[in-house]
């Protein structure tokens, strides 16, 4: 816990410099300082929440062990932007669904998992469910190999079973996925298809 604790304050110290290093003002020799050095909690809630748009979610969190009120003011900057940023990072599936459940109680809507080699693909799909009001899903380079195209159409027929579907925007691999209401379905007389043209009728199919 101490461990997590000075990873956390070095986290957030290193955010605040740079942010006051930044923000300060070229001063003259003969100028006289007129104001205390600024800390992380006598910080305004916008500012706060600028520097943790520098840090992943799980950074986030862990800045939130140092205080009662930094493990606030982090609750209430991930009400606010409602985004899971958590690229290139270890998360786990069992985390992820806790962060999607928990700490944003369904609200979230953009996650950003790409680059995670330790999230499965199931795990993530679950998570998506957990998120009824998720817009932007990016998740290319997650797990082991490539996304395949019923593991893609098992996403999307997940995130478009509810009634009002909010999912949006799709990154898998190499391929962007927009996602509109309208429901039309896509039919191929060739019976070869590359990579990019399966995983496109996955998506028609998985929307009619």
């Amino acid at each position: 816990m101490d461990d997590c604790r000075d990873d956390a304050l070095v986290l957030a110290s290193g955010a605040l410099a740079c942010c006051t290093l930044e923000a300060t003002p070229t001063s003259t020799p003969t100028s006289t300082p007129t104001s205390t050095p600024a800390s992380i909690e006598t910080l305004s809630f916008d500012a706060f929440s600028s520097i943790c748009c520098l840090l992943s979610t799980l950074d986030l969190l862990a800045c939130g062990c140092c205080s009662s009120s930094i493990r606030k003011a982090t609750a209430a900057v991930l009400l606010r932007t409602r985004a899971l940023r958590l690229s290139h990072t270890a998360v786990s599936g069992r985390k992820l669904l806790w962060l999607a459940e928990a700490r944003m109680k369904g609200a979230a809507a953009a996650i950003d998992v790409s680059a995670c080699a330790s999230l499965d693909r199931c795990s993530l799909i679950r998570s998506v469910v957990a998120s009824p009001e998720l817009e932007s899903l990016r998740a290319w380079g997650v797990g082991k190999g490539s996304w395949t195209p019923a593991t893609l159409g098992r996403l999307l027929r997940a995130a478009h079973a509810r009634p009002r579907p909010a999912l949006r925007l799709v990154e898998v691999n190499t391929l962007t996925l927009t996602l509109t209401r309208t429901r039309t379905r896509t039919r191929t007389r060739t019976r070869t298809r590359t990579k990019t043209q399966a995983l496109t009728l996955t998506v028609t199919q998985a929307l009619t």
